[in-house]
């Protein structure tokens, strides 16, 4: 398909009403190919993007864009969206224009060859132009970078040793976040030494150590026995998708079809991607197209997880029946492939897709599709499994659109609709990619009322920065039995955008205790000196108290004193005694079993701390499993 199948203006619509976004917030478009007086600048086309959405490159024969442009040529312009600017960087490290064309112009099929660093300082770009930087003779189309900030351009598709290529196809130029790393595809065979198979190959230039490595072999480091070409890379440069028709990548590649894979420049390993979630592989090509879309053929997220991607292959899925270019979902985690070329509902749109891209966390996909003279371009949320349709004029008119590029987060996408320019579509003011705050409360001690364990009550909320109060799940109710120990209850809550916050508590249920009835306690206190009596019953749930046997506690506020099991000894008829030193403390401890049930205790404390204690304290006793608790006040007569 050629650029002037975009020139539509009212498409079949294949979703629901266009900005119908599932959140709050305000869709809007702009057109983004303008110069700094905003006006258009004609046939612009294939942008991209950088994270934040801000700055966005994109090819255009226009020579108005910006002042003293007289080389007739095709250009590469960035426009600051926030400030209005727009800037031509195809040029030389003086600020020369390029004396040819540079940028979509040089391929039939229209693909990436442009990109932008995160931060929109870099832009990597192929140009015929041989007057960019000094000494570039040999007359083909070469990869460049320009930064921004310093105004310098730079050649990248060459050698380690600094060799220009001697061939070129460059169909995709991809960038790292911070534009250290370019990936580009070349049949240029002396980059990389022992480069002898002829074939289209991927390669990624560093920047900052000067080495070209290419990626395109197996995990032998052997070369392939076919084309590899339409490369993507993660954002720090480690992982590289691409396509290619080789055999020989992986092991047993025998579907006889071009596939997509994955490098890793880390551990040197190549993955082939475009297979089903039960392994098998694609029953039709993958990665490329035989009609044209404008933009990438493959996308990858910024941590190498997932990889999107088009193919014709029909068993990807299930009930893929359509025999059409469809766009996909690799998750390399989980070992699962989606197809994202649907309908909200599930069903087909009904025409090739392709110019994959996709945001940073592999949420939103956009893609094109194309039926016959017709294209759009869709927003996939994978999350909600919701589509909408992007390629939407500012006057929110459907139009024509390809060459899809997403921000980072999903918010806004960039495209373009021949002759009418570059557009950037925002998704919507509010557009809610953050989950809601999810609050609960700090942990939780309660003793237990019976052996089943204590109940509990709390209160959490959530609060979503788009709908606002939202409702809470927890793993476990407010008001159920928890038993003794410690139990961690965790809420969550997900807003209408489908991000769900989470938070965690405990909850520690301590060990039954029998209750001490009435019990009451009053002290004396001289000096380092405390004499604590107390009176108390046993309780109905009680077994009895064998102090001889069990761990007695005596906690008066904050002092805690624990006197180990076997420490009472018999002290007379129905009395038992001990003397300890617990925590600092000498303490003598005497109980008196009355026939009637009731007992009597004494502790004798002495030690320097027994000042600190005021004249009113809350006395805890324990005794095995007994409990008992009051309020002490210092007797005064």
């Amino acid at each position: 398909m050629s650029l002037r199948s975009l020139v539509c203006v009212v498409c079949v619509a294949a979703i629901a009403t266009p900005g119908l976004l599932g959140s709050t917030g305000v869709a809007t478009t702009e057109l983004v190919s303008v110069n700094n007086a905003a006006e258009r600048g004609h046939s612009s086309i294939t942008p991209a993007i950088s994270a934040d959405g801000r700055f966005v490159a994109f090819g255009s024969p226009a020579s108005n864009l910006v002042p003293d442009d007289t080389n007739g040529v095709h250009d590469i312009f960035v426009r600051d969206r926030q400030s209005g600017i727009t800037e031509r960087v195809s040029i030389n490290s003086v600020g020369e224009q390029g004396n040819d064309h540079s940028g979509p112009s040089l391929f039939a099929t229209f693909g990436a060859n442009l990109a932008i660093s995160a931060d929109g300082r870099h832009v990597a770009f192929a140009s015929r132009a041989s007057n960019l930087v000094d000494d570039d003779t040999n007359g083909i189309a070469d990869v460049f970078v320009h930064d921004r900030a310093t105004r310098q351009t730079e050649r990248v598709s060459v050698g380690s040793g600094g060799q220009s290529d001697n061939t070129s196809a460059l169909t995709t130029i991809s960038i790292s976040a911070d534009g250290r790393l370019v990936a580009f595809d070349s049949f240029a065979s002396n980059l990389v030494a022992g480069d002898t198979n002829g074939f289209l190959d991927v390669f990624v230039r560093d920047r900052e150590s000067g080495i070209t490595e290419r990626i395109s072999v197996n995990n032998a480091s052997a070369e392939t026995n076919g084309t590899s070409f339409r490369s993507a890379i993660s954002r720090d440069g480690r992982f590289v998708a691409f396509a290619s028709s080789a055999t020989n990548l992986v092991e047993g590649d025998v579907n006889g079809a071009l596939d997509v894979f994955v490098h890793d420049r880390q551990s040197s390993t190549v993955e082939l991607i475009s297979v089903a979630n039960d392994g098998a592989q694609g029953d039709g090509s993958s990665g490329t197209h035989d009609f044209g879309s404008g933009g990438a053929a493959l996308s990858i997220s910024d941590d190498g997880r997932f990889i999107a991607f088009s193919s014709l292959a029909s068993n990807l899925v299930q009930s893929d029946i359509n025999g059409l270019y469809d766009s996909f979902v690799r998750d390399r985690a989980s070992g699962t492939t989606e197809r994202v070329s649907v309908t909200s509902s599930g069903e087909d749109l009904f025409g090739n897709s392709d110019g994959t891209t996709m945001s940073a966390d592999g949420r939103y996909v956009a893609f094109t599709t194309v039926r016959g003279s017709l294209s759009d371009v869709f927003v996939r949320d994978r999350q909600t499994h919701t589509t909408e349709l992007a390629s939407i004029d500012p006057s929110e008119v459907q139009i024509a659109g390809g060459g899809a590029a997403i921000s980072a987060d999903g918010r806004s996408v960039a495209f373009y609709s021949f002759p009418a320019g570059v557009f950037v579509r925002d998704r919507g003011a509010a557009l809610d990619t953050q989950p809601p705050v999810v609050t609960v409360p700090a942990d939780i001690t309660a003793d237990a009322t019976s052996p089943d364990g204590a109940m509990v009550t709390f209160v959490a909320s959530a609060v979503d920065n788009v709908d606002g109060v939202v409702h809470v799940t927890c793993s476990h109710e407010s008001g159920s039995i928890f038993t003794v120990g410690t139990t961690t209850v965790t809420c969550s809550a997900t807003d209408a955008g489908g991000n769900t916050g989470s938070a965690s508590f405990n909850v520690v249920v301590r060990a039954f205790f029998a209750v001490l009835a009435e019990f009451h306690a009053e002290f004396e206190r001289e000096q380092d000196e405390l004499d604590l009596k107390a009176a108390f019953r046993v309780g109905e749930t009680s077994d009895g108290i064998q102090p001889r046997s069990e761990v007695v506690t005596i906690r008066l506020d904050t002092l805690e004193l624990t006197i180990p099991a076997g420490s009472f000894r018999e002290d007379g008829a129905g009395r038992v005694r001990a003397r300890v030193r617990v925590g600092g403390f000498d303490v003598d401890a005497r109980i008196r079993l009355m026939r009637d049930g009731s007992s009597e205790i004494r502790f004798d404390l002495r030690g320097r701390g027994v000042a600190l204690i005021g004249p009113e304290v809350e006395v805890v006793l324990t005794i095995g499993d007994d409990r008992g608790a009051t309020t002490a006040h210092q007797d005064t007569d």
